[in-house]
């Protein structure tokens, strides 16, 4: 199993492993934990951001020291060190990650009831200078009555439904835990 994080946060995460010293990421990390449990407060920048990102996806994928190793070490360019201030540290709280998630999974969210979608296809526009373009109008309706439109292309409809699929994979197997 391997932990993906967005490349925008990867990059954050390459940055501090080159510029911070194991002593100043050992205080990072720590104020990262007291964040994620703190949600109140605000982030106070990027890079603890991006502990707090990489914490919450190794307890959501229960990831091992050998796959948290993977990322930071392998893939995110952080030395040994350095890899084992932030295993230690989440190793240390990951219960209490796992709780947090659990806690914060019980927000009620609009429940999606109903969809409708529509095709548009410009074949030819010299307003726009676009020829042969799909795009897709999808609306969702929820229990709220509270419609939630967008369009897409097919390409990111694909994307989409990748996702979902993805994030059910995922409910099934903590489920089935």
């Amino acid at each position: 199993m391997s932990i993906s994080l967005p490349n925008k946060v990867c990059g954050t995460l390459r940055q501090l492993a080159h510029s911070l010293t194991s002593k100043q990421l050992k205080n990072l990390s720590e104020e990262a934990i007291f964040e994620i449990f703190n949600p109140s407060d605000k982030a106070k920048s990027e890079s603890l951001n991006g502990v707090c990102l990489l914490y919450l996806k190794a307890v959501n994928e229960s990831a091992s020291k050998e796959d948290l190793k993977g990322l930071i070490v392998d893939e995110l360019n952080f030395d040994e060190e350095q890899f084992n201030i932030l295993s230690k540290i989440f190793f240390k709280n990951e219960q209490q990650l796992k709780e947090l998630l659990v806690s914060t999974s019980d927000e009620q969210w609009p429940i999606v009831t109903d969809m409708d979608w529509r095709l548009d296809a410009v074949i030819q526009s010299s307003a726009l200078n676009k020829r042969n373009q799909e795009r897709y109008l999808i609306k969702l309706h929820t229990d709220e009555n509270i419609p939630i439109s967008f369009n897409c292309s097919f390409a990111q409809l694909q994307d989409l439904a990748f996702n979902l699929n993805q994030a059910l994979k995922s409910i099934n197997r903590l489920i089935n835990k």
